[in-house]
């Protein structure tokens, strides 16, 4: 009986091949240019999918196709034409495909990509694999953590000898272009990259430049924006505050996308840089800050009076800012389970909050929990205590209660902070609840 049913669903599937996928308009996919069937050696996989899935992983990694290699490859169904990769709002044909899961790797990277049984439909897994050893340069970093987060994540390479070089600055375009690739990872966040643009809008961008296509890209989903005169400066050093600048927008389209609003909710108090007064990005470094600590000191500790926006952004800074964006946008890992307050219920003093959360986040017992009105102003702040042993790794139950008198904003945002002695942004984290409050 199950053999019979899976002949039926293979008929099906092989039906719907041969017919096309309707309204399947998924990312750009790259079609094999070989007709060969000759397996690849010692995976078994076809030599012309092996080709199609190696074109479309240097297009995308931005390197030599011979610098890259099959290492494995396994046979693989996937429930619908998606490859169970759906973009939001995606139709997919649902049926049956044979396929593939091929993994592609550099001598620094790996990524992960499923094809269908030919190779003419390919798609990158949401989450990009890298090696699991760490650069040889960053031991002494300050962003060390980060940086290896950001590797794991798939947004950012190195050099020969497994090295990341941490302080040499990031040129406008390379910044683009890993922005763009961090928000591809991103749940929910469509961003279907062209492999080339036959136009950009600015002078001097040529189409046939390596970043052409995402810089236009950018442009076109306000994202990034040239200079009066109609340049781009791809080549140029961004700044610190040029980079806050693109960490804003990115977190707003990816926010957006995701259907939270282009608002960026303040989860901490903004630092007082004494050098961005009057700074055409004050604005944007002070939501940035206060939007899990993206922007912050060359020194990277809580309190540090000098941001230093016109310095070139380094490699590392970048690095750790763009991970702090894209996880304030989606935590990677859940944390915190709260029970109450549930998601935009309305709220009143004393507020009770009740859940559960990761051993790491508290403090000899406690953690903070800071309520705020929808312009970012703390409204009131206190503790929530564990109910249970809180030094482990897993999920400990936690209460704790705000008195708070109700702000002149309708509604706000209630903020769980990982307890943080050290300072360090490195080691902070937070929870955001949006409320409303009864009047």
């Amino acid at each position: 009986m199950k053999q019979s049913t899976r002949r039926c669903w293979l008929l099906l599937a092989a039906i719907c091949l041969l017919g096309g996928g309707v309204g399947d308009r998924g990312l750009p996919v790259a079609v094999a240019q070989s007709s060969s069937d000759k397996p690849a050696a010692k995976t078994g996989l076809p030599a012309a999918v092996a080709e199609a899935v190696l074109d479309e992983a240097a297009r995308r990694s931005e390197r030599e196709r011979s610098a890259l290699q099959v290492v494995s490859a396994e046979q693989r169904q996937w429930p619908n034409g998606c490859l169970r990769l759906a973009e939001p709002d995606e139709v997919c044909t649902q049926a049956i495909v044979e396929g593939w899961r091929v993994t592609v790797a550099s001598p620094e990277r790996r990524w992960i990509y499923r094809t269908d049984q030919q190779g003419q439909r390919i798609r990158l897994e949401r989450q990009a694999q890298a090696s699991t050893a760490s650069f040889s340069d960053i031991a002494n970093d300050p962003y060390r953590e980060e940086v290896q987060t950001a590797r794991e994540m798939g947004f950012i390479a190195g050099f020969d000898g497994n090295t990341f070089r941490p302080e040499q600055p990031l040129t406008r375009e390379q910044a683009v272009s890993m922005f763009l690739e961090a928000l591809v990872g991103i749940p929910q966040v469509a961003v279907a990259l062209p492999s080339e643009t036959k136009a950009t809008p600015y002078s001097d961008i040529k189409a046939s430049r390596w970043s052409a296509a995402k810089i236009a890209w950018a442009h076109q989903n306000g994202i990034v924006s040239g200079y009066g005169n109609g340049t781009f400066r791809p080549t140029a050093q961004v700044t610190r505050a040029e980079l806050i600048a693109i960490e804003r927008r990115a977190a707003q389209y990816a926010q957006q996308q995701r259907g939270q609003g282009r608002e960026l909710a303040a989860v901490r108090n903004a630092e007082s840089f004494a050098d961005t007064e009057g700074h055409w990005a004050q604005a944007a470094i002070r939501t940035m800050a206060r939007y899990c600590g993206v922007a912050a000191a060359r020194s990277d500790t809580v309190g540090a009076a000098q941001f230093e926006p016109n310095r070139a952004a380094r490699r590392n800074y970048a690095a750790a800012a763009t991970v702090r964006m894209r996880q304030c946008v989606a935590p990677e890992h859940e944390a915190v389970r709260l029970e109450r307050p549930s998601p935009n219920q309305t709220v009143a003093s004393p507020l009770e909050i009740a859940g559960e959360a990761r051993g790491q986040w508290y403090f000899e017992g406690d953690f903070p929990v800071t309520l705020r009105d929808a312009n970012g102003q703390v409204v009131a702040r206190s503790f929530v205590t564990a109910q249970d042993s809180w030094m482990q790794e897993g999920f400990v139950p936690f209460k704790g209660t705000l008195s708070f008198e109700a702000p002149q904003t309708d509604c706000g945002t209630l903020v769980l902070e990982r307890d943080n002695p050290s300072a360090l942004l490195k080691n902070s984290g937070w929870h955001r609840v949006p409320v409303c409050f009864s009047q």
